[in-house]
């Protein structure tokens, strides 16, 4: 089992969160979503990333903990937490890290620790690198040494610490910020500008893939039928075909060419993530080290009406049935809710035809739910967040993700209808 557990960090109380293929964490704005999120990426990606850097260069436990520090520091700025203790601990299968700051007296400590197992493949894998000496006929020392290209990483994939070699990608909210960058975005991210180091990640990461996006217009796709499906998809949620053109991005709609500075925010905001999501879900696809990827993904809805924030989860579900990544989601919107809960239903009503043998049904269920957009209830993971506390939204009796919570919702708005319903034609 894949979790998180923090307690006392930044505006979280305590919270534990089991991680699984496709994960929502839904709340209202300021109440921690994202710092859970960056939390499981910081461990997914920036721990493992020093890890197997540090393989390769022949590093110690001591230099693996004051990277990952000084990454942490980027991500949470020292003052946000100056005066907190706090302990937030992953844990992966069979091994787990953790990041915990106690006060003793009146000084504050940090370390990042993780377990023996985790220490001991560190140690096999350095030492199957070092070089290998010996003495030749004339009595001259030779010598080989594996490059990191040439590690065994078998030890890995056939392991509990598979989960080490997957990469994860974060698509942060705020994507607009580069719709008015465009060809300067390398030069813009090249300066030493103190800016998120998400949004500077996913700016290298969307720069390289508009270059992706001109070489390969076709062909990404094993499967052309998904591939073309994926591409209505996005067109669909832009309200136009994407083209890279003069160094800057375009949206072209019934032979009109917009460009992205002068689109809508709904456009600003998700072009950038849909392209990230169809280079790199495919790129990342066949990974020859055995481990699907991880997809983060703040406020997929922003800006866009409910039909779009629809298409964007059907989407997401075509990509996590196509390659098998996982996704983790933050969002604001009871309608990413409803749209995963329409393909959660789909799948139980999928199974249920296929056991009774119904084709007819089955052919009436692919209809209005495409085959490869259902979700298990299973791989599902969703929480809400409030107050620091989290919740578990998943309804395992009627199979349903937070009923109560977007029934919650509508009495909100359905109380005060009522009563202007009411002084406007009477109790009856």
């Amino acid at each position: 089992m894949e979790s998180i557990e923090i307690n006392g960090f930044l505006t979280i109380g305590h919270a534990c969160f089991e991680i699984k293929k496709i994960n929502i964490l839904i709340g209202a704005q300021a109440q921690g979503k994202s710092v859970i999120a960056k939390l499981v990426y910081f461990f997914k990606h920036y721990f493992s990333a020093i890890f197997l850097e540090s393989i390769g260069k022949f590093q110690t436990k001591k230099d693996i903990e004051k990277k990952c520090l000084e990454q942490f520091e980027q991500i949470f700025p020292r003052y946000s937490w100056a005066n907190q203790e706090f302990a937030v601990v992953y844990r992966s299968g069979g091994y787990d890290v953790s990041i915990i700051r106690n006060k003793v007296g009146n000084k504050f400590s940090l370390k990042l620790n993780y377990c023996k197992e985790l220490t001991d493949l560190h140690r096999q894998l350095k030492n199957a690198g070092k070089p290998t000496l010996w003495a030749d006929e004339f009595g001259n020392l030779q010598g080989t040494i594996k490059t990191w290209d040439t590690l065994d990483f078998k030890k890995i994939n056939n392991h509990k610490f598979n989960k080490l070699l997957a990469i994860s990608v974060f698509i942060p909210a705020g994507r607009s910020f580069f719709a008015n960058l465009q060809k300067n975005i390398f030069s813009f991210l090249a300066n030493n500008i103190d800016i998120d180091p998400f949004i500077k990640e996913f700016g290298f990461r969307y720069e390289s893939s508009k270059q992706y996006h001109i070489a390969h217009q076709r062909g990404l796709f094993q499967d052309s039928d998904r591939e073309i499906k994926i591409a209505l998809l996005i067109s669909n949620i832009i309200a136009g075909e994407y083209v890279y053109a003069d160094e800057q991005d375009w949206i072209l709609n019934n032979g009109k060419k917009t460009n992205l500075a002068n689109a809508s925010s709904g456009q600003q905001e998700s072009l950038p993530m849909m392209l990230i999501l169809k280079i790199w879900s495919a790129m990342l696809g066949a990974n020859e080290r055995g481990s699907s990827s991880t997809f983060f993904i703040e406020e997929p809805e922003a800006h866009l009406f409910p039909v779009s924030q629809k298409q964007i989860i059907s989407l997401i579900a075509t990509i996590y049935n196509t390659f098998g990544h996982s996704f983790f989601i933050t969002t604001h919107s009871p309608y990413i809710l409803t749209a995963i809960n329409n393909l959660v239903v789909g799948q139980d009503a999928y199974d249920k035809a296929t056991a009774n043998g119904d084709a007819e049904q089955l052919k009436k269920l692919a209809h209005v739910l495409p085959t490869d957009e259902l979700i298990r209830l299973e791989d599902v993971s969703a929480y809400t967040l409030n107050k620091g506390k989290l919740e578990s939204i998943i309804d395992s009796e009627n199979r349903l993700i937070g009923a109560n919570l977007l029934d919650a919702v509508s009495d909100e708005f359905d109380k005060a209808f009522g009563v202007a319903t009411e002084i406007l034609y009477g109790a009856g």
